[in-house]
Parts: C-alpha cells; sequence; structure tokens
C-alpha cells in the first residue's frame, strides 16, 4: 500500500528527485539476504534511512518485529521510498536483525521455524500503485509472489553463493516444513519456542499482550496450544517429547504469567499429563489438584484428570475406582453437553 506523504512531491527537500531508479519488481526477503550488510545499509541510505548496525542494534531492543521496527523508520526518518522500495526497509530489518549476534531475532524469523499454516502470519508486501486511500494490503497472487508458495520447492532460498563472511540466520540448515518428518518439526518449532521467550522477555506478560505489540503474532496464542497437544500426541512415539512438553507448559506459565485463564488452564494441564506420562502421578496429581481448585466449574479440568487414570486402567486395575471418582466429581459441574462426554467416559470404565 502506497504511504501517504512519502510520495516525492511531499518528501523532504535533500531527498526529493534522487537519483535512485524505482524499483520495477517486488523486493523478496531471500534478495536481500543475498546481500552483504554494507550493501544493505547503503540502500537504506538512498532510501532516506540513515543507520549504523550499532544504532540498529540498539533500536532493535524496543521490537519484536522487524515490520513494526520498519513502520518507526518511516515515522521517524525522512523515506523516500515508492512503490516496490516502500518494503525494503522491512526486509532490511528483519535480515540485519538476524545478522545480529544475540539472544534474538524478528519476529518473522521466528515464523520460519513455526511451521506451516503458522509460518505466514506476516504482512504481505505492498502493491506498487495501490491507491493512497486503500487501508487494506493487497491479496498475494501465486504469479507474483512464488516465494510465498510453500509448495514450490524451486523457490527455497538458496545460499551456494553466499558470502563466507555474512551470517546465514539462525534457520537456513532447516528445510521446508513439507519435507520434514513430523518430528523434526516438533524440533524446530521447539526452537521457535526459545526464540519467543527471548523477544518477548520483558516486553510481555501474557500471551495477549505479546499478540498485541507484536505485528504479525495474531496466532501466536494458537499456535502454543496447538504445540502443546502435538507435543502430548506424539510423545507415544517419540517419548523424549514428554519431557519437552513438561518444559513447555512451565515455561509459557513462567514467560506469560498473567494470560487468560483459558491458556493457563490449557498449559497446566499439559504440564500435569506431561508428569503422568512420565510417571510421577503423585505430582502429577497435585498439578490437577491445584488446576480444579482454582477453576472448580472448569470441567474439562476434572476430565482430562479422570483420563489420566482411565487410560492405564487396563495395566493398572486400580486406576479404575480414581478415575470413576474424579468423573463423579466432574458431573457436579457439568451441563448437559459435558455430563454427557463424562457419562460415555464412565460407561466406558464398566463395573472394573
Amino acid at each position: 500500500m502506497a504511504r501517504k506523504g512519502n510520495s516525492e512531491n511531499n518528501a523532504p527537500k535533500k531527498h526529493r528527485n534522487n537519483s535512485r531508479i524505482p524499483r520495477k519488481t517486488p523486493w523478496t526477503v531471500d534478495e536481500v539476504r543475498e546481500m552483504t550488510t554494507d550493501k544493505i545499509l547503503a540502500t537504506l541510505h538512498s532510501l532516506g534511512i540513515s543507520i549504523s548496525m550499532d544504532d540498529f542494534r540498539e533500536e532493535v531492543k524496543e521490537f519484536c518485529s522487524a515490520e513494526d521496527l520498519s513502520e518507526h523508520w518511516f515515522e521517524t526518518q525522512p523515506v523516500t521510498a515508492t512503490g516496490w522500495d516502500e518494503d525494503f526497509p522491512w526486509y532490511a530489518a528483519w535480515v540485519l536483525w538476524e545478522r545480529l549476534d544475540g539472544d534474538t531475532i524478528p519476529y518473522e524469523s521466528i515464523t520460519e521455524l513455526m511451521a506451516e499454516e503458522y509460518m505466514f502470519d506476516i504482512r504481505v508486501p505492498r502493491s506498487k500503485g495501490d491507491e493512497e486511500e486503500d487501508e487494506d494490503y493487497p491479496e498475494l497472487e501465486e504469479e507474483d509472489y512464488d516465494e510465498f508458495d510453500v509448495e514450490d520447492e524451486d523457490d527455497e532460498y538458496e545460499d551456494e553463493d553466499e558470502d563466507e563472511d555474512e551470517d546465514e540466520g539462525p534457520f537456513s540448515e532447516f528445510d521446508m516444513v513439507e519435507s520434514a518428518s513430523e518430528s523434526s518439526v516438533r524440533w524446530m518449532q521447539l526452537r521457535a519456542w526459545d526464540y519467543i521467550k527471548a523477544l518477548f522477555a520483558g516486553k510481555a506478560a501474557s500471551i495477549e499482550q505479546a499478540m498485541e505489540i507484536c505485528s504479525g503474532a495474531s496466532s501466536l496464542g494458537e499456535w502454543c496450544v496447538t504445540l502443546a497437544d502435538n507435543l502430548g500426541f506424539e510423545a507415544a512415539s517419540i517419548p523424549s517429547l514428554t519431557r519437552e512438553r513438561l518444559r513447555f507448559a512451565r515455561e509459557f506459565c513462567e514467560v506469560f504469567p498473567e494470560s487468560g485463564e483459558e491458556y493457563i488452564q490449557l498449559m497446566r494441564s499439559a504440564e500435569a499429563e506431561a508428569l503422568f506420562a512420565l510417571g510421577r502421578v503423585d505430582e502429577g496429581d497435585e498439578v490437577f489438584r491445584t488446576i480444579v481448585q482454582q477453576w472448580p466449574n472448569w470441567v474439562w479440568g476434572y476430565i482430562r484428570w479422570g483420563d489420566m487414570y482411565a487410560d492405564r486402567a487396563d495395566a493398572h486395575p486400580e486406576y479404575a475406582a480414581r478415575a470413576r471418582e474424579i468423573f463423579n466429581a466432574a458431573l457436579q459441574h457439568a451441563d448437559e453437553s459435558d455430563a454427557e462426554v463424562i457419562r460415555e467416559r464412565l460407561e466406558d470404565l464398566g463395573d472394573s
């Protein structure tokens, strides 16, 4: 989308009529990744953004995404970028941030580790020639944005000609999601979580706040819940994921302690289930007990607790009675829909 106030006639005098030839094709992040750091900084300067790497290192501390940082430049510097060049500051901030020797990477880079349906929860490039009053970004056209097509293996980033002195970024060794097994995807997503922790440390006390302050992060809460569930599903075949699920659930509550109760309920339940899976039944019991005491009307706290015993009743017949006890307690708080779910579980237990 073209920016109001950034046309040549509205630019500061010292930047009007510069000699830069207008960009005729869209920029891509992979194209910018192929540029040297000096070339990126020089191109930013030609667009009215004067910044050194030392300045950049300080600026990124205040932001969570490269998009937000580039928007800051548009608001505070005499930017002359028009047309396709309006996307260059965003991609430049993205790539320069990846090259910093620090604990964080921009949220855009994290989405490349988050995988599949969450990978592109980021702003699409502006379309050259959009009307200034149009406030919506254009939809991607497949023929114009092939680099966003994750199913086209020919469009994967190739770094064969990469300058050996340039940092390739924190995720260059990973293939696209479609070529990875489910287990490798989970490990990649756990790495994304480690970057998320570092990125939002001191910036957000809840997952809702994180989604609000970071452009492109509107699906972050859903992604976290889905990851907790998927780690549980796949732990049956990959036991090491059980410990990772326990770590993830606990860290979520530590990093985002002020999150809405629905997030805390689900993460505490994931923690308890992981403890049961690790054979630490007493600890799992204690976590579930805390959950139902804090949220007595959250019926699924009881149901998930009872499931831990019901699912193991064949190997441990004495667990059936404990499961029945928990399910009956759940009935006291259940509406008709949840009560039907609980009665089905009681029927499955039979008279054992």
